[in-house]
């Protein structure tokens, strides 16, 4: 080697030693400079200490009743136990206890703010003990003001250690997605935050998984259909995050605001910062006022920071735990589209255990409604030595397929019958009630979306996962005790005693709302399929469709259709809208196909995890909205109530209207109210 070789060899080393040297120093910036990173604003300590408590202190029986704008004012730990001890009671029962400790709380506060020079010593002992909370400012309007803010919170700390437990799970694939993407691993503790690290979480607005993505924010990074729904999947659901924060951060510059941008929107933060002219975080809260930046978007960074400090010193908190590990599995690539029952039996490997290491199959894959999608990168258990590719090439070729299987739907009309909807699809009734999973012929309502037939539909739905097994025998028994007669009418669906009790108190126009299933679910809207019968070509926005499911579902550009309805960038449809549409790639029957399928894919999530409980009458006062209902008052999606008053324009409701309001229960237990 010459002496110049030798120099210029000498550059290269020294020369990708300090980009290397570079690299770690900024990593080291990225992922350790803890305090510069996330820094803690003077006027969020109070809230970082109350989430904390509520983390580590309180379980699922212990409600603290809190004002919402003030955390460090406690009224009282309300242990449920103790009130209702071990008997069997619903989530509505123990939140209709809690109300009652709220109301007294509110009644002292409105009493407070009525007196005039108030002499601590002449008030009774709870009076005093309200206005002692207050010392500081113990003005009439400070009463006042906190008598609207009285807020229960459950206990999280028996749920926070549950995550803690079934982190480590995820944790090592976490950690090394963030580093891929250059995001800080503190982020890690989001998930206790959003969902526990329960990759199976469904909220009432439609969140899911264990990164909570909304339907709308997932579709930039997840496939989410009637097929796959990858929201569910822990590891492609945090690749989905490290993109979200990350882009959060580079419109936003720091990570308070990215953090809360995961909560309130990018956009959201925007206005902020531009509203009050800064970018700390800590000033935003104390001084942002907007219709959507509640309590949730003012404590998230709070609860962040709360979460992250458990995490870090879990064992101070929760004592010493075993950790779960990583499930050790092995990853095949499917090379055509095949039923999950065929690749089951020919694996070897139960439909159960698929399931739960493939949770973004949708249970139409897991029924064999629908097939594996071709290309789906498939997790099955581990097994020394074992090949699945190897396996998978001796299944016949005549179990493999090319296309996916298509179930016709149709929405059911006033005078439907099953015989009738039978005969027209050439189909059985027992295949009707297997295939829509109907316990009972009488609950088939007025605008339901029935899946009709798929390619060997009967078979298909003998090959059953164990999910579903027992809910399909209940059909299968109720279907052999039941005797169809030609013509029998099922005109609507049973109408339980509560909501005939509410049916009596209004009048002929409402009672038209109340076909109602057992269920309590109905369609917000006529026949979607009537809109293609226009020759123009226009539909009508449904509740949660965007532009971007349009063009999905039309297979064209997102900008075509905007430039069809003369739409700027960024500007958004809203429901009821009418929308010019083409079908350029697809036909009328394959875009209203996807788009049942969407809006059955909403009601399937939500009522996986929330029941109707009752149906209640509100009439409107002057200055009520949709959305404040929706979100603030009753706290349940839009298109569920649209549902329940299909011949109301909800946008345009008047003070005296009366509107049906089905209240809803988490099927398992709800946290805050």
């Amino acid at each position: 080697m010459t002496y110049g070789s030798r120099i210029r060899r000498w550059k290269w080393i020294v020369f990708v030693t300090i980009i290397f040297v570079c690299i770690n120093l900024t990593q080291h910036y990225v992922f350790s400079a803890d305090k510069e990173l996330f820094p803690v604003p003077e006027n969020l300590k109070t809230n970082i200490q109350f989430w904390k408590k509520v983390f580590t202190l309180y379980n699922n029986d212990q409600v603290i009743i809190h004002d919402a704008n003030n955390l460090e004012v406690i009224y009282e730990i309300c242990n449920l136990t103790e009130i209702f001890g071990i008997e069997e009671v619903s989530e509505k029962e123990k939140w209709q206890e809690v109300e009652i400790v709220k109301e007294k709380y509110k009644n002292i506060l409105h009493k407070l703010a009525t007196l005039k020079n108030i002499i601590p010593d002449s008030l009774e002992t709870h009076e005093r003990y309200v206005y002692n909370l207050f010392k500081n400012d113990p003005s009439p309007k400070t009463f006042r003001k906190a008598s609207h803010n009285i807020r229960g919170q459950k206990g999280l700390k028996d749920r926070f250690r549950e995550g803690m437990i079934r982190s480590g799970q995820y944790l090592p694939q976490i950690e090394n997605i963030f580093k891929k993407h250059n995001v800080p691993q503190e982020l890690k503790a989001l998930p206790h935050v959003e969902s526990s690290f329960d990759f199976r979480a469904y909220s009432k607005y439609g969140a899911a998984g264990m990164w909570q993505f909304t339907r709308r924010t997932g579709r930039r990074f997840l496939k989410i259909n009637y097929t796959l729904d990858e929201r569910f999947d822990p590891i492609k659901s945090t690749e989905a995050a490290a993109k979200l924060l990350k882009d959060n951060y580079e419109k936003l510059g720091s990570w308070p605001l990215a953090i809360t941008a995961y909560n309130h929107g990018v956009h959201g933060m925007l206005r902020a910062v531009s509203k009050v002219k800064t970018s700390d975080l800590g000033e935003i809260v104390k001084k942002y006022k907007s219709r959507s930046f509640k309590f949730a978007s003012r404590n998230f960074y709070a609860e962040f920071l709360a979460a992250k400090e458990v995490e870090e010193n879990f064992i101070k908190y929760f004592g010493e735990l075993q950790i779960d590990r990583p499930e050790k599995y092995l990853t095949f690539t499917v090379p055509n589209y095949i039923k999950i029952s065929t690749l089951a039996k020919r694996l070897d490997i139960p439909i159960i255990k698929i399931a739960e290491l493939n949770p973004s199959l949708r249970k139409s894959v897991l029924t064999s409604r629908r097939r594996i999608p071709k290309g789906f990168e498939l997790k099955i258990p581990y097994r020394k030595n074992f090949d699945p590719v190897a396996v998978y090439a001796q299944i016949p070729d005549n179990e493999k397929f090319h296309n996916q299987l298509v179930s016709d739907c149709y929405r059911v009309k006033r005078g439907d019958n099953l015989n009738g909807i039978a005969r027209r699809f050439r189909t059985t009734v027992s295949d009707l009630l297997l295939l829509n999973e109907i316990d009972n012929p009488n609950h088939i309502f007025i605008g339901q979306v029935l899946k009709i037939k798929s390619e060997k539909a009967t078979s298909s739905n003998q090959e059953v996962s164990p999910f579903f097994a027992q809910n399909n025998k209940k059909s299968e028994n109720r279907k052999n005790e039941i005797s169809f007669e030609s013509g029998e009418q099922f005109s609507g669906p049973h109408v339980p005693d509560k909501i005939r009790e509410v049916e009596k108190k209004v009048n002929l126009t409402e009672k038209k709302a109340l076909f109602v299933s057992e269920q309590n679910e109905k369609t917000n809207e006529d026949n979607l399929t009537k809109n293609f019968k226009k020759t123009d070509n226009k539909i009508t926005v449904q509740p949660g469709e965007t532009l971007g499911h349009f063009a999905d579902w039309l297979k064209i550009p997102t900008q075509e259709l905007r430039n069809l309805n003369d739409l700027g960038y960024g500007e958004d449809i809203h429901v009821a809208q009418n929308v010019k549409i083409t079908f350029r790639n697809v036909t009328a029957k394959q875009f209203n196909q996807s788009r049942m399928e969407f809006h059955r894919l909403i009601e399937e999530n939500f009522f996986t995890m929330f029941k109707i409980n009752d149906v209640k009458i509100h009439k409107i006062k002057k200055g009520d909205n949709i959305w404040h209902l929706c979100n603030e008052v009753y706290e349940i999606p839009y298109w569920l109530i649209l549902k329940y008053n299909p011949e109301k324009n909800l946008r345009k409701l008047r003070a005296g209207d009366m509107l049906l309001v089905p209240i809803i229960e988490l099927l398992s237990n709800d946290n805050a109210g």
